[in-house]
């Protein structure tokens, strides 16, 4: 586990109305995930007895640094 970064992530909901689905914005600016920066990360302990390992679809999204890591290759 890393910890880092000025906050934590926020999430907010909004109510669903009759014509209108709910909407979710997400904050993650200042989170240790949108801080993370390339060689933070032991890739060899994080994948010793893994059998699955998945970045969603927004991860590379929440900052140029974390999509660098997404893309790390060592």
């Amino acid at each position: 586990m890393i910890r880092g970064g000025s906050r934590n992530r926020h999430l907010f909901s909004g109510k669903r109305a009759v014509q209108r689905g709910s909407k979710v914005v997400y904050d993650r600016e200042g989170s240790s995930i949108a801080t993370i920066k390339k060689g933070m990360l032991d890739w060899e302990a994080i994948f010793t007895d893994a059998d699955w390992f998945h970045w969603t679809g927004i991860t590379p999204a929440v900052s140029e640094s974390l999509c660098e890591v997404c893309l790390d290759e060592s």
